[in-house]
């Protein structure tokens, strides 16, 4: 017993001693530090405290991605030598690329590569059609200006794609970058189909801008590919068709109809762009569309009316030019600039977008009792100081100028809407009608819901001159979002409008907040060791005093009793 007693006496000696020697903390607290450095080397979390949190990885990346059926490569062409401007920008782009590669579990294999150091990688960038990039700064001390590799090669199997210049797309590098390779893994899953109708309306530069889809074609092609041009009055529209899109048309055949019809029947998703008016650039004047073709569409639930709005308020002015040095700006209440105010903010295909530009729109009403199970969302309005005309349309700058000038009375003055998602289920349009000849395999009824996106003006994708110069990609890509998410890749569109809602963390970063964040960075570690050292030593120098005060009061009360 008392053997045993003296062993564990021994181990607590040894155990105190071991716990209070100098040495024995610093080996600790140094292999400590040494650990932690060696699991961050593997293991790292990043937090976006920005407000668009465009270095935040989106899930619908993430799932894409992860599915993919085989492997990607990455290889990244980057430039050493990067002027000091720039290193910081660069430096987040590498590290978006690793995070980016991280986050699909072993699908992507991400290479950088510096053609300035190999001849054999320069010569392989040239065969891609990598070319360097210029670069600079200009301050008060120097002027900086080098060409510099930035580009990125994507390999998916036997298909190879180019991201040139991938600084100037940052803010949208994730979408570029999941677009391009869910475009090589998927090449025919997604089909856009344009409606050929006889009209005005083509994928051709043309000779009238607003008649033109060629920019809004172009800018489909990352993801989408060209549209594909459907003619309904042959045959009915195919299966393959995922979205169609209908500009405007003039006049429907019944074949026409019939096949639009059947393709709602059985869960199509159509965008419609069109105005309850004509617009004739000739004369300048607009002239109410076909009845024919508004009571088509209004059998879907979309009140197109023959009118065009008005807005005091939301506006985007005519420039006309006086001479070679001078241009007067001209109010021009047709062509409408909606701000996010006016935009549905709890919707995806309108959330985060400053503005949109609706020229020469028309109102539109959407009818919930001729849908089954209805879910209807206005996109967007003008504002509660518009009007509508119907009659003696006119659309000539000129005649317009002074048209804010008189306004209608207030009591005529209330917000219109211009675009608005309608999905449900809806009754065919041939029910209770006579079949066109020749037509087959008939659904009375939708057999899926479907979905319908309605925009009051064809003008909105178009390459307009003036008004969509100003809000072009805000236009277009509302209408890439549309197209996302009736693909239901909602969480796509947060990647590509965080070029709508970049901002700073607080304010603009100054280089010398940079800088502190960098050294606070380096510093942090050592602050911690030489804080816990602080602390232990503290607490060391207390336990020391009690022990001394402790044997200090023993000894004097053993002398008075000795005495």
């Amino acid at each position: 017993m008392t053997q045993s007693k003296t062993m564990i006496e021994t181990m607590n000696k040894i155990i105190n001693k071991f716990q209070n020697s100098r040495k024995v903390t610093l080996m600790l607290a140094l292999a400590l530090f040494v650990l932690v450095n060696w699991l961050n080397y593997g293991f790292y979390v990043r937090f976006d405290l920005s407000a668009s949190g465009r270095y935040r990885l989106t899930g619908a990346s993430k799932d894409i991605l992860r599915n993919l059926p085989e492997k990607v490569t990455i290889e990244a062409y980057f430039s050493k030598d990067i002027s000091e401007a720039y290193m910081q920008p660069v430096k987040q782009l590498r590290d978006f690329l690793e995070e980016y590669a991280s986050s699909s579990h072993g699908r992507v294999h991400l290479l950088f590569l510096n053609p300035d150091e190999d001849e054999k990688i320069m010569q392989k960038a040239r065969s891609l059609g990598i070319q360097p990039m210029p670069i600079g700064s200009v301050d008060r001390k120097k002027q900086e200006v080098s060409r510099v590799f930035l580009s990125l090669a994507l390999y998916y199997e036997d298909k190879t794609q180019v991201i040139p210049d991938i600084l100037r797309q940052s803010q949208a590098l994730e979408y570029f970058l999941t677009a391009n390779i869910y475009k090589m893994a998927h090449p025919t899953e997604r089909n856009i189909g344009l409606l050929e109708t006889g009209g005005e309306f083509a994928t051709t530069s043309g000779d009238n801008p607003f008649h033109s889809l060629e920019i809004l074609d172009k800018s489909m092609q990352t993801f989408y590919g060209n549209m594909i041009s459907v003619k309904a009055d042959a045959e009915e529209i195919s299966d393959n068709i995922s979205v169609l899109f209908i500009v405007s048309p003039h006049k429907l055949t019944e074949m026409e109809k019939y096949h639009i019809d059947q393709f709602i029947m059985r869960g199509g998703k159509v965008i419609l762009a069109s105005g309850g008016v004509d617009i004739n650039f000739n004369n300048l004047v607009a002239t109410p569309k076909e009845k024919d073709v508004l009571e088509f569409f209004s059998n879907y639930g979309i009140a197109i009316h023959p009118d065009m709005v008005y807005d005091s308020k939301n506006y985007i002015p005519f420039r006309q030019p006086v001479n070679m040095l001078q241009m007067i700006e001209i109010p021009y209440p047709v062509w409408l600039a909606i701000p996010s105010e006016s935009l549905n903010q709890g919707s995806l295909l309108t959330k985060n977008f400053k503005y949109l530009v609706f020229p020469w729109a028309s109102s539109i009403t959407p009818d919930s009792s001729k849908i089954q199970d209805p879910k209807i969302t206005v996109l967007a309005s003008s504002s509660s100081r518009s009007w509508l005309k119907t009659e003696g349309i006119a659309i000539n700058p000129e005649m317009l100028k002074n048209s804010l000038d008189n306004l209608p009375p207030d009591s005529e003055m209330k917000p219109a809407v211009l675009a608005c998602d309608i999905e449900g289920k809806f009754t065919s349009y041939f029910a209770g009608r006579k079949l066109p000849a020749g037509t087959k395999n008939y659904v009375p009824k939708s057999e899926h819901p479907g979905r319908i996106v309605v925009v009051s003006t064809p003008f909105a994708f178009t390459n307009n001159i003036q008004p969509v110069s100003l809000a072009q990609n805000m236009n277009i890509n509302f209408f890439l979002s549309t197209l996302d998410v009736m693909h239901g890749l909602d969480e796509l569109v947060k990647s590509r409008n965080r070029i709508q809602t970049e901002n700073p963390m607080i304010g603009p970063v100054d280089m010398w907040m940079k800088n502190l964040m960098v050294i606070f960075n380096f510093m942090l570690p050592l602050i911690f060791i030489s804080g816990y050292a602080v602390l232990r030593f503290m607490t060391r120098n207390r336990l020391s005093k009690k022990v001394y005060s402790a044997m200090s009061g023993a000894g004097v009360k053993e002398g008075e009793s000795n005495a």
